[in-house]
Parts: C-alpha cells; sequence; structure tokens
C-alpha cells in the first residue's frame, strides 16, 4: 500500500533526526543559549520531525482506517 511506503519513510526521517540531535550531546540550555550554530541546528531538525510527525498523522488519518475515533482531530493541535 502506498501509505505505508510514505509513513514509513516519514518514521525513518523522524529517527534519523532525533539520533542525529542526540549524536550532538546537548548537556544544558545553556549550551544551545551560547551556541547559536547548535541552536539553529536543533531548531531545523526539531521542525523537520514535528513536520514529519503531523504528516504521518495526516496519512494515518486519510486512510479512514487503523486510528482509533478519540484521536481524530489531535493532529496538529496544540495542547493546552
Amino acid at each position: 500500500m502506498k501509505y505505508n511506503g510514505i509513513i514509513e519513510a516519514k518514521l525513518r526521517i523522524i529517527e534519523e533526526k532525533l539520533l542525529e540531535i542526540e549524536s550532538w550531546q546537548i548537556t544544558s540550555y545553556q549550551q544551545l543559549q551560547t551556541n547559536s550554530m547548535l541552536r539553529n541546528a536543533t531548531e531545523r531538525a526539531l521542525q523537520v520531525t514535528v513536520e514529519a510527525i503531523l504528516d504521518v498523522c495526516e496519512h494515518i488519518l486519510a486512510t479512514g482506517r487503523h486510528f482509533s475515533p478519540r484521536y481524530i482531530g489531535k493532529c496538529g493541535k496544540k495542547s493546552n
């Protein structure tokens, strides 16, 4: 199924970006405050990760299957 390939690719992106961030060995918030290149790279990697997460949600919901009704409408909504 086409959606499975799309979802799998997005999940790979999520995993790669999180492993990338982890490999930078960020140990403190101060490290991000003082190193703008590290901060910008981290922000971008997190942005790509969140976009991939939202894409996975959209593809799952678009199939009309494989989801619990209680999750409908939660993709992309901010938590309070």
